[in-house]
């Protein structure tokens, strides 16, 4: 009979002070999710004002980290558009987190369990960084064409000065790209460029600095296809700022 080793509840309650511990002296109000060796949810934290969409963010990173036995941070770079894992983010119903956060835990050599903490700011991930041995790989955001606010408030900036590969999620905005003004001048210019308009959406994020990967929701392997097909669209200057000009609901003559 084959003996699994794992967390038990007494482990994960000395996991989760730990990580509440950090999190104050940092000031970083987080999610902590602990899995055990079946990534079944043992214990969870909320902390006072941590971001409530966090919430699944922290429970799927200590999912993901026990599910590949790897570190989150680690599947970023090879979930990149053109790397072996794209598109994994996508598997298991959406569930895989690939940015920083999730830590699997040994005993020896053998996985018994993970964590998962979500809610970083430039700040607390450059503290959280000085407290790393290892370099933080990625940093996953809301950023779309309907949803540029981070390329203005100094937030992106901040990612690309920290050498962090930026990953676009809801890179669509919600089918939000697809309405009013904003998805009238998609449609105009997909038209002018062969494209379909999301594919055009995704292809105006990876033109900025960092070239962001867009997280898409869809297994289907043609849509995924395609995708990548027409977000490798060279878009020129004014092209794009023609764009973020009609998503910020000003008009370019």
């Amino acid at each position: 009979m084959h003996t699994i080793q794992t967390l038990d509840l007494n482990d994960t309650r000395t996991i989760i002070d730990a990580g509440i511990a950090e999190a104050e002296r940092i000031g970083s109000p987080s999610n902590i999710a602990v899995v055990d060796a079946g990534g079944c949810l043992l214990a969870f934290a909320r902390m006072d004002d941590a971001w409530r969409g966090s919430v699944d963010i922290a429970i799927s990173k200590a999912w993901t980290s026990r599910a590949f036995d790897v570190e989150t941070k680690a599947l970023a770079k090879l979930a990149q558009p053109g790397a072996d894992f794209y598109g994994i983010h996508a598997s298991n119903d959406g569930k895989v987190m690939i940015f920083a956060g999730g830590v699997p835990i040994k005993k020896g050599e053998t996985v018994i369990g993970a964590v998962g903490v979500s809610n970083f700011l430039p700040e607390q991930w450059r503290r959280l960084q000085a407290a790393m041995r290892h370099p933080l790989g990625a940093h996953q955001f809301e950023l779309s064409l309907a949803r540029p606010e981070v390329l203005f408030d100094g937030f992106y900036d901040a990612v690309i000065a920290d050498g962090l590969a930026p990953m676009a999620w809801s890179p669509l905005g919600g089918g939000l790209v697809f309405e009013d003004v904003l998805g009238s001048a998609l449609a105009h210019f997909a038209e002018t460029f062969d494209s379909s308009t999301a594919g055009l959406a995704l292809a105006w994020l990876r033109r900025l600095p960092g070239h962001p990967a867009p997280v898409i929701g869809t297994l289907k392997e043609s849509h995924i296809q395609a995708l990548h097909r027409d977000s490798s669209l060279s878009l020129d200057r004014a092209t794009w700022f023609a764009l973020l000009e009609e998503a910020r609901s000003h008009r370019v003559p």
